[in-house]
């Protein structure tokens, strides 16, 4: 989806201005002021120079709090923000009611005690910020977060954002389980022109005791999108119809399916064929809506095969954001 700019000289300014840019700049500023933020029950806020204020408002963190104050502005954060900042950015400390500054595990104790689904939240959040991507909060569109490509001044945001743990039974974040949820939500979201992108934070065994297990996580990002037949019914002439996995194939246990999402099957019908696949001659393929189904057996997806067509999927420039793995149960 093409960004959807606010007016005419908006993209220009936006590219001028790379977000990388503006965080580089506020990091340095912070750490060369000693920046401290102080935790006030579920925000912290955080005390900045004139020019810091300008850098926070171009990187699009915290919102100004209005003082009587000239010399100083106050920003309060959220515990994504301030946490971001803190462990992430290395860029302020953060003191708790007593004046002392919490270490980054203190800091990540208390948010983790105050909020549900703490972890997985900030998670989701550094998982996009770190990829430049300005990220607000999404609680009135019914979403964790929404994800703008540049700042907000510029573009409407892109991506409506929920994120979901994969282990059963996390209480409050337990979304998305039956089809009236993703009805709602993608209604929603088509109502304000914005792509439902959902990210499934795996903890990989891992628990929430420590801020640094947060980097064993793993994130598996999905868009969800309505089927379009104009733009994925083309060129279905090019499928070799001799190759096809028919509904039989399809309900077999021992087979494992790569479903693979593109705009063009053109491209896809080609990946069954190419030699770089090496062992294509127990590759079938089949034209399904918007995706195509590789079919492998389950053998070959566990001696490495999934992980080739994955290889081969980066090297050809094929979205590989947009597909997803699954291997049917045996």
């Amino acid at each position: 989806m093409a960004p959807r700019w606010k007016g005419k000289t908006a993209e220009a300014k936006a590219l001028a201005e790379p977000m990388s840019v503006v965080v580089s700049k506020l990091q340095t500023s912070l750490i060369e002021s000693n920046a401290q933020g102080l935790l006030s029950g579920s925000a912290v806020l955080l005390e900045a120079l004139p020019e810091q204020t300008e850098l926070l408002y171009r990187a699009c963190i915290g919102r100004p709090v209005i003082t009587a104050e000239k010399d100083k502005q106050w920003h309060q954060l959220s515990f994504e923000e301030a946490l971001y900042l803190c462990s992430v950015l290395k860029c302020i400390n953060v003191a708790g009611e007593n004046k002392c500054a919490k270490s980054d595990e203190e800091l990540w104790h208390y948010m983790v005690a105050k909020r549900v689904g703490f972890p997985v939240l900030f998670k989701a959040y550094s998982h996009l910020r770190r990829k430049n991507w300005v990220v607000r909060a999404g609680s009135q569109y019914g979403v964790d977060y929404v994800a703008y490509r540049y700042h907000p001044a510029f573009v409407h945001s892109e991506y409506a954002v929920l994120a979901l743990p994969d282990e059963v039974g996390d209480g409050e974040n337990a979304r998305l389980k039956v089809w009236s949820d993703f009805h709602c939500t993608l209604r929603l979201c088509g109502s304000v022109a914005k792509t439902l992108l959902v990210l499934h934070i795996s903890r990989n065994g891992e628990d929430t005791a420590s801020l640094s297990r947060l980097e064993h996580y793993s994130v598996e990002e999905r868009i969800v999108t309505r089927w379009n037949p104009e733009i994925n019914d083309d060129d279905d002439d090019l499928i070799d119809e001799d190759n096809l996995l028919t509904e039989e194939d399809l309900n077999k246990p021992q087979l494992s399916l790569v479903i693979v999402k593109s705009e063009s099957q053109r491209n896809l019908a080609k990946i069954a064929a190419v030699e770089e696949l090496e062992m294509r001659r127990n590759v079938k393929i089949c034209v399904w809506h918007n995706k195509v189904a590789l079919g492998f057996l389950a053998s070959d997806i566990k001696a490495g095969l999934g992980i080739q067509l994955i290889n081969f999927l980066v090297a050809k420039q094929m979205k590989p954001e947009r597909f997803d793995v699954r291997l049917n149960p045996s």
